[in-house]
């Protein structure tokens, strides 16, 4: 599988005198372009998911901080009225599968 994502551009955004936000637009694998924003705060959650025969699962993904594909647990933001127990049966459904 091609992993490869291209990146066309990088900028910071300003949001006032506290807070700012890099803005990021890959040409992914599949040849689609997308714009990734990453903020510094906010509630997250991960998950360890060991299989009944006691393997970790774990998602192979393309980070836009580190530019990189890596192995990790999945995981990710907490959405807005949602409990943590409800976002990580969401996060693990969308990235794992599971």
């Amino acid at each position: 599988m091609n992993l490869r994502w291209k990146k066309i551009s990088d900028q910071k955004i300003t949001l006032n005198r506290f807070r700012s936000m890099q803005k990021k637009r890959y040409q992914l694998p599949s040849g689609h372009r997308d714009n990734f924003y990453i903020f510094g705060r906010g509630r997250v959650i991960a998950a360890l998911v060991v299989r009944p025969d006691k393997q970790i699962v774990l998602a192979k993904q393309f980070r836009v901080g580190p530019e990189l594909v890596r192995w990790e647990l999945p995981g990710g933001r907490i959405e807005r009225g949602e409990t943590p127990r409800q976002a990580v049966i969401r996060e693990v459904q969308e990235e794992v599968g599971y």
